[in-house]
């Protein structure tokens, strides 16, 4: 059996530090998760730049189930299963059959709880120790906010090709 290693207060904030910059604080490298996706309701949320490629609803799903990820390998949770079903490609999933307004905004909402899941696995770093190197959870850590990132570049991108932020 592997050690426990316990996380520093310090080590814990710079973790909590890349998670947030990538979702929701400023940072330096422009929109972050969050701010790409304001002013996108459904129907900008459905919208699709060529055949195969995905939509922005798409993409909010597959990092719902990318954060559902981090989180179940940072808490060690095996028995949670993710809330939708595969479309067969590899960590992409369904999107409600009915694809209302109102079902985007449940799909924004599953983002975000997975999203305060992981801060919230991270700040019990502090508390618990766990059978996992610190750079192992900082690679996991670091791995979900560029992954976030990049994804926010890729929304942004949408909303542009599919005529900007107000239509």
């Amino acid at each position: 059996m592997a050690q426990k290693i316990q996380f520093t207060g310090r080590e814990v904030d710079i973790l909590l530090k890349m998670i947030d910059e990538g979702y929701s604080k400023s940072a330096w490298h422009g929109a972050n998760l969050r701010g790409s996706l304001r002013g996108v309701d459904a129907k900008k949320a459905l919208w699709r730049p060529g055949k195969g490629r995905p939509r922005i609803w798409d993409i909010v799903v597959h990092l719902a189930h990318s954060k559902y990820l981090t989180w179940r390998r940072t808490v060690g949770d095996k028995a949670e299963k993710f809330p939708r079903e595969s479309t067969g490609r590899q960590y992409w999933y369904e999107i409600p059959s009915i694809a209302n307004e109102a079902n985007w905004r449940k799909d924004l909402k599953l983002l975000n709880n997975y999203h305060k899941r992981v801060r919230e696995a991270i700040a019990a770093l502090k508390k618990q120790p766990i059978e996992q190197p610190f750079d192992t959870v900082l690679h996991r850590i670091n791995g979900c906010a560029m992954h976030d990132v990049y994804h926010a570049g890729q929304i942004q991108l949408i909303k542009k090709l599919c005529g900007g932020r107000g239509k």
